[in-house]
């Protein structure tokens, strides 16, 4: 049996975890496979020639679940990693047993390091990851959002209202605040610092003419602020990191811009970047995963030096991030079926 280790290792071979199910959700789910995690240890694999100066360790599988691997989302932590996915929300830490719990059903949810947000019957419900059976409303709302991000438990979303027009919008004392009515179409959306951070595409005035540009505001409203217009297909996500990523796949660059769009570099140039997780330090150094057919590519963002990592995925990665435990990912193994991955770090 493989051991797995978060820096760490796996306390207990992979074996089946129970369900840990709200009390209100009387229909048992399919047991997935996972085991308890321990950051207590280093790992103890034998590397291949290929991943001998890779900066982790061979993958170990922690979750398999029958379900989509699609739109799920990861938080890691020093001492957890949290998946939400369609079933609900695993959880494994490195005190206790793997723990599951089934959640409503989100139309779209987002998920940071301390909470779960998600949208469903109306309202904004929060989840905290500390207590997941603490349920709180947020707020309702009439129009169902197509896009959500949130900072430190203040939703933002984006809508269309009666006339066809994006608007962003966020709650203020339990009801809807519009802070943004856009001239075009809202197609990504994250925050920063007390920001929502978006993309508009602007109205089509030509066949063929697209552009769009990055934009921010403030949670509580205000002046946005503009930064420049590109032309061609819009970033399908954004990534925030103390700057904001975007991948722009004509080009096949990866692109980071700083807070006040004053400035705006090429991160990473002739590369496949979908989806992706930046790290940046506080002097502007750090690390940029490109997940692609075939594994993840590590790029340094201070040389642009570039390194292949020894993960050979089953299938495409459709969620990563990176933390003290290590790289967790998530592989779509087909047949509506994820698996989820940790590279402990080798060192």
């Amino acid at each position: 049996m493989g051991v797995l280790l978060l820096l760490l290792a796996l306390g207990s071979p992979l074996g089946t975890l129970g369900c840990r199910c709200s009390e209100t959700d009387a229909t048992p789910l399919p047991k997935p496979s996972s085991a308890r995690v321990d950051i207590k240890k280093k790992p103890s694999v034998t590397a291949s020639p290929q991943s001998a100066s890779s900066p982790f360790a061979e993958p170990e599988a922690l979750l398999r679940l029958p379900t989509p691997a699609y739109h799920t989302q990861l938080a890691v932590t020093s001492s957890a990693i949290h998946l939400y996915s369609a079933l609900g929300l695993h959880t494994l830490t490195q005190t206790s047993p793997p723990a599951f719990i089934a959640l409503p059903s989100f139309s779209v949810a987002a998920l940071d390091s301390s909470r779960l947000i998600g949208f469903g019957n109306g309202a904004f419900l929060e989840v905290l990851l500390s207590d997941p059976k603490a349920h709180r409303v947020l707020g309702r709302t009439t129009r169902a959002p197509q896009l959500l991000a949130q900072h430190a438990g203040q939703p933002v979303w984006t809508t269309v209202d009666a006339n066809g027009k994006t608007e962003v919008l966020t709650l203020a004392h339990g009801q809807s605040r519009s802070i943004y009515a856009a001239r075009g179409t809202v197609t990504s959306l994250t925050t920063l610092s007390g920001r929502a951070y978006f993309v508009e595409q602007a109205p089509v005035t030509e066949p063929g003419k697209h552009s769009w540009t990055l934009l921010s505001i403030a949670l509580d409203g205000g002046a946005p602020s503009f930064g420049p217009s590109h032309a061609g297909r819009t970033p399908s996500t954004l990534h925030t990191s103390e700057q904001i990523f975007y991948y722009h796949g004509p080009e096949r660059n990866v692109f980071r811009t700083s807070r006040d769009f004053a400035v705006e570099q090429v991160a990473a140039r002739d590369i496949i970047c979908s989806p992706l997780f930046a790290v940046v330090h506080a002097d502007s150094k750090g690390e940029l995963y490109c997940a692609q057919l075939g594994g993840v590519t590590l790029v340094e963002l201070a040389s642009s030096t570039r390194q292949s990592l020894p993960l050979h995925p089953s299938g495409p990665i459709t969620t990563l991030a990176v933390g003290e435990p290590g790289l967790v990912y998530v592989v779509d193994s087909g047949r509506e079926q994820l698996e989820m991955y940790l590279s402990a770090p080798a060192h």
